[in-house]
């Protein structure tokens, strides 16, 4: 759908997406990442358990 705006432009509306939209496309976006950050902190851990643990027990210690 398309109108005329005063200055003579045209605007169509189905080029500005909605509100529900962009949230739709952010959460997929970030679950995406999430769950790829998630994959690939499996995958190390399940080749490299030793290095992993050693991390997190440092980790562990600056934080205690």
């Amino acid at each position: 759908m398309t109108e005329r705006l005063p200055d003579g432009y045209e605007s169509d509306e189905s080029e500005i997406p909605s509100a529900v939209t962009l949230y739709v496309t952010g959460f997929a976006f970030l679950t995406t990442v999430c769950c790829g950050a998630a994959g690939t902190a499996l995958y190390i851990y399940s080749q490299y358990p030793e290095k992993v643990q050693a991390i997190i027990n440092s980790l562990n210690d600056l934080i205690h």
